[in-house]
């Protein structure tokens, strides 16, 4: 009878525990369809319609230049330090399928999605009786969008080198807990795999044995020890490695790492804090000035909206579901503090160490590790702040729906960003490869960039090689034989005995024959670069040069371009064909239809004045290729606030409206009121839109009652005369 019993008994047993894991999985299924839409919502709407930005053709570049030998390209390129031999890993693959981009994409989603579940699980395996706040720490991960480079092609490697670690500390969680030869080894590997690929979780793997010690309830126990060995054991090979390359003072690293004073990186690292929780700021930070947008606002706010309250229903439903499954120790009180406080530290020490790094200034590349470790302390500290500070569960849904709904909204405006960019770059490419289908061995391509320009798929000289090499399927020899002419590169050439002697970024000379040479000059308001069959009298700068020399035509030859080229260039767009700029007013690039009556027109308010008038070249013989930059503050003196806006007339006909939104704290300082702190305006114009001849330029601010106050220059002048050749 008693065998009977204990028989029943082990099957009801068997049933609970049963049903117990079906509704487990159940719940995690519902969790992975939520991550799966909020990485759709934050990277994967346009990924088919966003292609490269920066490095990501650099990687390729280098991959293309040794094909046939597949190991290398796997393996063997270590990219400016020689840590990084599995950074171009996942871009091999891609430039194997003979669609990179997509194939790119592909793989940089899937970083994205595991990252976030990882996060997920690395909080369920400390809090196995929590996991609504798991729930929570996965979706605010796939939701933190505070890095600028966030969507960008450019960093796949690094967000690959960032899933490796937070799978290493998944797996060496659960061994902590379970046990098990498998589990130390998967860790060891993915560990291994963070370390070789890219140097991002640093400083979070030299600390991990310490949140095993909070998590441990702060014992030094043998298995702590044993785990402590284990870790440095892999480690202390890459470090040896990694510290001579950083101390090498003509190294990379050298040029990578800004030089500071104690106090401004304690400034920068803070602010880098800061970032990853201030979610209302994401969405405007961008490294360079953002294109026309394509994206409606009001597409982005309901998007965001309907991702909030899709997460909001499942954690509501995972609320209801915890009461009736809530397994392990309930006072978790202190162990939620001490992990939190962990985490924290881990943000700010991944923060610490980006904080002298280039560009970091932008948020480019700092947050990628930071935001992590930011998202699991807040899905803690809003558990322990609702279920167990005030009461009430639903109270720790405040905070994550607020991270997530900005969140949501930056990776769209983050994604909106990028494509505007590739649209400007595939028609810029475009008009190379089109123009100059190809190469005689010996020709010299070079590519001039007027100053002030937007940011360019041929921004830098290395860039603008690799892109040439890429597209062409040549030689790396190929890279030698374009030379990038930009004034904002710091580049420059000048006519000596029939050729261009140029200076390059690095202060290098190169002698490029002209009768050997091809010039495109980059057209702003096209977009495109335009091949020059004749040398430009503004680029002579009076030198005398046998220009019939100079014969493109005859180094130029017709080659077909390589598939992968051809499908990075001439695409076809999918989600992204549905969104299509519109004509915006910009001051740079569109001529506005404006009703300027010069009867309203006040000559005796004085409404502010014109400050900087200049441009690369004379005034009286300003080059069409040349800008024109012009500057300074408009009020109204009728209601003592900053002008509308300032209107430029060009000989007598509305030609621009320039907003005036910059601070200028020396006019409001100087006319004693804070209400005149944003009157400056700033405007660059392009002499090729203005157009050959004489001009004169009027500026107008325009005031509140639609009437008009002329500015004047320092010599008390409302127009400035110039002529363009």
């Amino acid at each position: 009878m008693k065998q009977v019993k204990s028989i029943k008994k082990s099957v009801l047993s068997y049933k609970n525990r049963s049903m117990l894991l079906r509704k487990i999985n159940k719940e995690f299924l519902v969790i992975i369809g939520v991550y799966i839409i909020l990485t759709i919502l934050v990277w994967g709407l346009f990924a088919l319609d966003r292609g490269m930005w920066w490095d990501d053709i650099y990687v390729l570049s280098s991959i293309q230049a040794h094909s046939g030998y597949p190991f290398k390209q796997l393996f063997g390129l270590s990219f400016q330090s020689p840590t990084r031999i599995f950074l171009s890993t996942p871009f091999a693959p891609a430039q194997w399928s003979g669609a990179p981009i997509p194939s790119m994409q592909f793989l940089y989603g899937l970083a994205w999605f595991f990252t976030g579940l990882f996060s997920c699980l690395i909080v369920k395996e400390m809090f196995p009786s929590r996991p609504w706040m798991a729930y929570f720490a996965g979706a605010l991960t796939l939701t933190a969008t505070g890095d600028a480079s966030m969507n960008s092609l450019s960093v796949l490697a690094i967000q690959f080198s960032v899933l490796y670690y937070f799978a290493a500390l998944f797996f060496l969680l659960k061994w902590w807990h379970r046990g098990g030869k498998k589990w130390i080894f998967i860790s060891g590997s993915c560990l291994l795999l963070n370390l070789w690929t890219y140097d991002a979780a640093l400083p979070s793997i030299l600390m991990t044995p310490i949140l095993l010690w909070v998590i441990d309830e702060f014992r030094l126990t043998r298995r702590l020890i044993k785990a402590m060995i284990f870790w440095y054991a892999l480690i202390t090979p890459y470090l040896i490695i990694f510290l001579k390359f950083l101390l090498n003072p003509i190294g990379y690293a050298a040029k990578a790492l800004i030089p500071m004073a104690f106090g401004e990186r304690v400034i920068r690292t803070i602010d880098l804090f800061i970032n990853n929780f201030t979610p209302w700021t994401w969405a405007s930070r961008h490294w360079f000035p953002a294109p026309l947008s394509l994206l409606p606002v009001s597409f982005k706010l309901i998007l965001s909206i309907a991702g909030t309250i899709i997460f909001l229903c499942i954690a509501i439903w995972l609320l209801k579901k915890q009461t009736k499954f809530n397994i392990g120790p309930i006072n978790i009180r202190s162990k939620l503090i001490s992990v939190g406080i962990v985490c924290l530290f881990m943000t700010i020490t991944s923060n610490l160490i980006f904080s002298t790094v280039q560009f970091s200034e932008f948020y480019f590349r700092t947050q990628f590790v930071s935001s992590v470790w930011a998202s699991i302390a807040i899905s803690i500290f809003s558990y322990w702040l609702g279920s167990f500070i005030l009461k009430r569960p639903y109270i720790s849904l405040f905070l994550p729906i607020f991270f997530i709904g900005f969140g949501i909204y930056s990776g769209l405006e983050r994604q909106d960003y990028y494509l505007g960019y590739w649209r400007q770059h595939k028609a810029e490419l475009r008009s190379i490869v089109e123009q100059v289908p190809g190469l005689k061995p010996d020709a010299r391509l070079i590519l001039y960039v007027p100053p002030k320009s937007t940011y360019l798929a041929t921004e830098a000289t290395y860039l603008a090689r690799c892109w040439i090499s890429y597209l062409y399927n040549r030689e790396p020899s190929l890279c030698y034989h374009v030379f990038l002419w930009s004034k904002g590169r710091n580049t420059s050439c000048k006519f000596e005995n029939d050729a261009f002697v140029c200076i390059g970024e690095e202060k290098e000379k190169e002698v490029l024959p002209i009768a050997k040479s091809i010039l495109l000059i980059y057209s702003p308001s096209q977009n495109r670069y335009i091949l020059q069959k004749k040398i430009p009298t503004s680029l002579l700068q009076d030198a005398s040069l046998q220009t019939d020399k100079y014969s493109p035509l005859s180094q130029i030859v017709n080659k077909p371009l390589p598939d992968y080229a051809r499908s990075i260039l001439y695409g076809p767009e999918y989600l992204g064909a549905l969104f299509h700029s519109k004509n915006t007013l910009t001051a740079e690039d569109e001529i506005i239809l404006l009703k300027f009556d010069s009867s309203q027109v006040n000559n005796n308010l004085r409404a502010g004045s014109i400050d900087l008038f200049e441009s690369d070249c004379d005034l009286q013989k300003i080059q069409i290729i040349s800008v024109i930059h012009a500057a300074g503050w408009a009020f109204d003196p009728k209601i003592k606030k900053p002008a509308k806006f300032v209107v430029i007339l060009d000989n007598g006909k509305p030609f621009t409206k320039v907003p005036v939104n910059i601070n200028r704290k020396d006019v409001a300082l100087t006319l004693k009121n804070r209400n005149l702190l944003m009157t400056g305006w700033d405007v660059v114009l392009r002499a090729e839109k203005i157009g050959e001849g004489k001009h004169r330029l009027e500026f107008y601010a325009m005031l509140s009652d639609g009437s008009f106050a002329p500015l004047q220059n320092n010599k008390g002048v409302t127009y400035i005369d110039i002529e363009i050749l």
